[in-house]
């Protein structure tokens, strides 16, 4: 999958245990869990898997 087709949106995500969040951070869902990525980059930094994840809030556009 190439960067044009996928579909990164901006938000906060809330995982745990313990309960943390990534504030103001590039998600991108897959069929596993969440590709967390800074602003600017290409890399995720994180992949959270969706048994960890409490809350998801994206940004409007």
């Amino acid at each position: 999958m190439s960067a044009e087709d996928r579909e990164v949106r901006r938000g906060k995500i809330v995982y745990s245990p313990p309960e943390k969040s990534y504030t103001n951070v590039n998600i991108e869902e897959t069929p596993h869990g969440y590709k967390i990525y800074r602003a600017g980059t290409a890399k995720p930094f994180s992949v959270i898997p969706f048994s960890a994840v409490t809350q998801v809030i994206y940004e409007r556009e």
